[in-house]
C-alpha cells in the first residue's frame, strides 16, 4: 500500500490546481495485461495523496475488513497529513450497500507510467502541477513505496 512505504516530501505546498503524475512501476515480472491495473493504480495513488477525518463508521469497518488492518489503522491511513498534498476532501462515503470514492482524479490531466522489472516490486510517483499553457512544474514532493 502506498501509504505504507517510503514517502519524502520536499517544501510544505498544497496544490489545488491540475496535476499530472510520472508512474515508475517495477514488477518482479511484467505484467501481461497493464491496461487492466492503470485506472486502479492512478486511481490509488491520487487516494493516497488526499486525507479524510471524521470517516462514517460503516466506511472503516469496511475498509478494516478489506484491508486487513485495525479499525485505528484505517483512520490513521486517511488522516495522514504529509500525504496530504492535495487536500483534504470527503474522499470516501457510504453508498448503498458499500462504499463510493470521490477522488478528484478530474484534476489529473496527464500520466506517464514505466514498467520495468525489478528485484521487489516498487512504486515510484512524481507529481507536477500543470500550468495554464499545459506545460508541467514539478511539484515538490518525491513519493516512493516498496
Amino acid at each position: 500500500m502506498i501509504k505504507q512505504g517510503n514517502f519524502e516530501q520536499v517544501g510544505n505546498r498544497l496544490w489545488t490546481d491540475d496535476f499530472a503524475l510520472d508512474i515508475e512501476l517495477g514488477l518482479t515480472r511484467y505484467h501481461d495485461n497493464l491496461v487492466a491495473l492503470i485506472k486502479p493504480l492512478i486511481d490509488g495513488v491520487i487516494s493516497s495523496l488526499h486525507c479524510q477525518n471524521n470517516l462514517p463508521e460503516n466506511v472503516v469497518k469496511t475498509l478494516s475488513s478489506t484491508l486487513a488492518l485495525t479499525e485505528k489503522q484505517v483512520s490513521e491511513m486517511f488522516s495522514e497529513k504529509p500525504y496530504c498534498i492535495l487536500g483534504e476532501r470527503n474522499l470516501v462515503s457510504e453508498f448503498r450497500k458499500g462504499i463510493k470514492w470521490n477522488l478528484s482524479d478530474e484534476r489529473c490531466t496527464k500520466v506517464r507510467i514505466r514498467q520495468y522489472i525489478a528485484d521487489k516490486n516498487v512504486l515510484k510517483v512524481k507529481v507536477y502541477k500543470v500550468n495554464t499553457i499545459n506545460t508541467c512544474e514539478r511539484i515538490p514532493i518525491k513519493q516512493t513505496s516498496n
